[in-house]
């Protein structure tokens, strides 16, 4: 299968595509329209790029120059923070219920946003990579057993 995407560190989209004064502006759009479908997201997310619905244009795929990277592997918890933790009776868990999950972030209000990127075509996708084994939620439980966070 050829590759979809370009590669990021050498790629920038070409600045005659003007869809939008942002996306103008913007350095970190690499490609506009390519379809969202399980086998671009991993190439994409094997490339740094990741997909942002935005309403009313086709779909931009994005590689910041700039992000922010959880390494999980590296975490290191304070005991300060581990004791103020145990005070709140929480349970975590990972892969038990990526789609409420899911579901619930693409619920939620953001300040100064309009709307949200996770759209019913995304979570399809990303609860189909889910179902795979390749995207992966991690859960909250409150002292009642409801789901009280996630990501």
């Amino acid at each position: 299968m050829p590759d979809v995407f370009p590669e990021p560190l050498t790629y920038r989209y070409p600045e005659w595509v003007q869809i939008g004064e942002y996306f103008l502006r913007s350095h970190d759009v690499v490609a506009f329209g390519t379809p969202l479908t399980p086998a671009n997201v991993v190439e994409a997310y094997e490339k740094g790029i990741f997909p942002w619905y935005t309403d009313g244009i086709p779909l931009p795929w994005h590689c910041p120059e700039r992000r922010a990277i959880l390494e999980f592997h590296r975490l290191k918890i304070p005991r300060s923070l581990e004791k103020e933790r145990r005070k709140v009776h929480l349970t975590f868990t990972i892969d038990k219920a990526f789609d409420a999950v899911i579901l619930e972030c693409s619920r939620a209000y953001r300040p100064g946003q309009f709307g949200t990127w996770i759209t019913p075509e995304f979570r399809e996708v990303y609860t189909q990579l889910n179902d795979e084994g390749v995207a992966h939620s991690v859960e909250a439980w409150g002292p009642d057993g409801d789901l009280v966070g996630g990501l």
